[in-house]
């Protein structure tokens, strides 16, 4: 079994992952995540559906 002390280590080595990820979610950091996110997201909607849009523009009109 795990003694008081042992079990207090791991309670607070607990809280304090806890209060990275909140650090992170809640600072610069997950702002970059979502910027480059939608970054990532705007160039592939114009690197792929942009040329899609036009195949079928032209398949149609012709």
């Amino acid at each position: 079994m795990l003694n008081e002390g042992n079990l207090n280590r791991m309670i607070i080595k607990e809280e304090k992952e806890k209060s990275n990820i909140l650090k992170y979610i809640d600072g610069s950091g997950f702002d970059q995540l979502l910027h480059y996110l939608i970054k990532g997201l705007f160039w592939g909607i114009i690197l792929f559906c942009l040329p899609y849009f036009c195949f079928m523009l032209i398949t149609f009109i012709f």
